[in-house]
């Protein structure tokens, strides 16, 4: 008879609910980091900076962080988050009075927290949920200063003296690679 995968089971190898969400959440960012760099034609800097990774934490996931050290030029801090239930704060109502309390508007925060003491320029959250689960599916929320799309879907926020923009992440990247400057021949 086979053997089963569930003979070899031991408890110690079980993982805390805690340590699942950890892992769930690295894989998440480093996917994210992945679809940027193939979205703006830097692939090649991949092995590199898992490399860098390795080194400086022990595992070949990718952050924000490592995407900044590979590309100083990308234009925000870049963080990543798995956000349930998201759509059930985007209601018109939520969006106009407690914009500053939806789930999306905090863990934004939480990404800005994580940047460096002296990092002073734009914060990036992407984020998806069980409804939008591909990573071309997901959406940025941030506070860069950009254009309004031709079309696509951007929404608009302000709070206090800074716009934030929620749009697909897919068309950020695709605006910054068209606003690359071009090599001189």
């Amino acid at each position: 008879m086979p053997e089963s995968p569930l003979d070899n089971f031991h408890a110690d190898d079980m993982i805390s609910l805690e340590e699942w969400k950890q892992r769930k959440q690295r894989d998440y960012e480093d996917r994210i980091v992945k679809l940027a760099l193939k979205e703006l034609g830097r692939t090649d800097l991949l092995r590199g900076m898992r490399q860098r990774a390795r080194e400086r934490t022990g595992e070949p996931h990718l952050t924000g962080h490592d995407l900044l050290d590979a590309l100083p030029e990308f234009p925000l801090w870049l963080g990543a988050r798995y956000i349930g239930r998201v759509f059930e704060d985007f209601t018109l109502t939520n969006l106009f009075n407690r914009y500053t309390t939806t789930r999306v508007f905090k863990r934004w925060g939480e990404v800005r927290d994580e940047a460096p003491d002296n990092w002073g320029g734009p914060v990036g959250l992407v984020f998806t949920t069980p409804k939008v689960r591909q990573g071309r599916g997901a959406l940025i929320h941030h506070n860069m200063s950009v254009p309004l799309a031709e079309d696509g879907f951007q929404l608009l926020r302000r709070v206090r003296d800074t716009v934030f923009v929620t749009e697909r992440f897919t068309d950020f990247l695709a605006r910054l690679r068209k606003d690359e400057p071009k090599e001189a021949a």
